[in-house]
């Protein structure tokens, strides 16, 4: 008689037992699967600084996995074109640990990111290109998102915004709103008639 093989361990089940306790503990801290949609509307409405808190999140996650206490996560994401083809290296790798057949250009898309970034410099209102620095980093998000995606349950995912996040892309939408007005509104003349 033939006999029936167990059934598969769930992935999300399958790939916690790689890692230590302590380490399932971070993942599990930092395991949210993020829309890129979501992603690139932080990213936009807020010029780029959500970017920036990203990168941050993600130094101190590898901080804590690898136990590294001279890793400076606030100071390598401000500098993140030293620190950044790290990063993005790093968070292939893991994902590839774990099945991901996706690969990108690390150091080409660091260099992107930093052009498109560095448009900021251009005059009105050819600056607005540089709203678009989150494109490079579009693949190492998805990358990220494979990894975290192996120890969550689909259906436990959510795409709903904090209550931060909302606050945040609120207040970037009125900002950005604010700016474009100044950029299409026509300046107010300074030419008063004498005695004014």
């Amino acid at each position: 008689m033939e006999q029936s093989l167990p059934a598969e361990l769930p992935i999300f089940e399958a790939h916690t037992s790689d890692y230590s306790e302590r380490e399932q503990e971070i993942i599990q801290e930092y395991h949210k699967v993020q829309p890129l949609w979501q992603f690139a509307l932080l990213c936009f409405f807020t010029f780029g600084i959500y970017e920036v808190y990203w990168f941050y999140k993600n130094f101190y996650f590898f901080k804590e996995m690898e136990e590294d206490e001279d890793t400076k996560p606030f100071w390598r994401a401000i500098f993140i074109i030293f620190f950044g083809n790290t990063l993005f290296k790093k968070i292939l790798h893991k994902a590839q640990e774990h099945g991901y057949s996706g690969y990108y250009p690390a150091g080409w898309l660091l260099f992107a990111f930093f052009i498109i970034s560095f448009m900021h410099r251009l005059p009105d209102p050819l600056w607005l290109v540089s709203l678009f620095s989150f494109l490079p980093l579009l693949p190492i998000v998805k990358a990220r998102n494979y990894f975290f995606s192996q120890f969550e349950p689909e259906e436990k995912r959510t795409s709903a915004f904090t209550g931060g996040e909302i606050a945040t892309l609120v207040f970037g939408v009125v900002f950005f709103l604010l700016v474009v007005l100044g950029l299409v509104l026509p300046e107010s003349s300074n030419d008063y008639p004498a005695g004014f």
